[in-house]
């Protein structure tokens, strides 16, 4: 799905139904907002009479404080919106369904963030991603880099189990209790969470003017992160031909041995277009692409994401 504005767009890859489990339950893992554009979900419903749970992480706009649950009723297609006060963040909100076994879907973001509220980061945008039911998280996940970007953005990860182990690369270890999250400074792309527990984790970019491209291009982002345990062989995607958006990429990551079987829209992926990655054998590229519909295939198992 496709969020296009003046000077700012965002994606999310949207998850079929069939993958959402039977009464899920949800922690959201999303930034604070910039001041006045706060930190916002929504929650859909997909079967009628579906009673759904939700324990705020900080006050809403509604008053209703963090930390005590209350209850919604959605039918089919209806939706209830959670928005932050001012510009607090809903990461660990809990949302799940209680009484049945309907199956509700969650949008997280924030309508701007300001990576790290680096005050020369003069620029903030938009971001919106599914949330992945806590069933489908994961403990490994690899960072992808951003295309024209030469500094580095960060992540934020999610624990929901206590006395979580996280290592991210050379970064000092931590470890986070049900509901806790870890944002640290900037740090390097190509790069691989791994977790004692499963943990949920997305990719932050900064803002044009601290993110290192020349003509200070590519606001903020937020991209849920790809698992080293869920590698995809094929994959198609469309880049959309819309007014501000006109340098397209895909960006993958692949074990080495797999390089050689890789193919775009049916040519191979030339070896000098791999570089090595900081994640162990494993090689990553970044290719351009015109607008329109792509396929990638035989990746081997491999990791990607379209980048515009």
């Amino acid at each position: 799905a496709l969020s296009a504005g003046p000077g700012s767009a965002g994606a999310t890859a949207i998850t079929g139904l069939s993958k959402i489990p039977t009464a899920p339950e949800y922690l959201l893992n999303v930034p604070a907002g910039a001041v006045g554009r706060p930190s916002m979900a929504v929650i859909g419903a997909t079967e009628d009479n579906t009673r759904i749970e939700i324990t705020p992480s900080v006050t809403l706009a509604s008053g209703r404080p963090p930390g005590v649950p209350f209850a919604i009723t959605l039918n089919r297609g209806g939706s209830y919106p959670l928005r932050a006060r001012d510009s607090g963040s809903l990461g660990g909100t809990r949302v799940r369904v209680v009484e049945s076994c309907r199956k509700i879907v969650v949008f997280q973001g924030s309508a701007g963030i300001r990576f790290a509220n680096e005050a020369s980061c003069a620029s903030s945008d938009h971001i919106y991603e599914q949330a992945i039911p806590i069933s489908h998280w994961q403990r490994d996940y690899y960072l992808l880099p951003a295309p024209e970007q030469s500094a580095p953005g960060s992540f934020r990860l999610l624990a929901h189990r206590d006395a979580t182990a996280i290592q991210a690369g050379a970064l000092p270890a931590q470890n986070l209790n049900r509901g806790e999250s870890w944002t640290p400074l900037p740090n390097a792309a190509g790069l691989c969470l791994n977790s004692s527990q499963a943990v949920h984790a997305v990719q932050l970019s900064r803002s044009g003017p601290c993110n290192g491209h020349t003509a200070g291009l590519g606001d903020p982002y937020m991209l849920n992160a790809l698992s080293s345990a869920e590698r995809v062989k094929t994959a198609w995607w469309h880049a959309p031909n819309i007014a501000g958006v006109y340098r397209h990429y895909v960006v993958l990551a692949v074990p080495n041995a797999a390089r050689a079987s890789c193919k775009i829209d049916g040519n191979a992926i030339p070896a000098a277009s791999f570089v090595p990655s900081a994640c162990g054998a494993w090689s990553e590229a970044v290719l351009a692409v015109a607008p329109g519909a792509h396929g990638l295939v035989g990746v081997g198992g491999g990791c990607a994401a379209a980048y515009g």
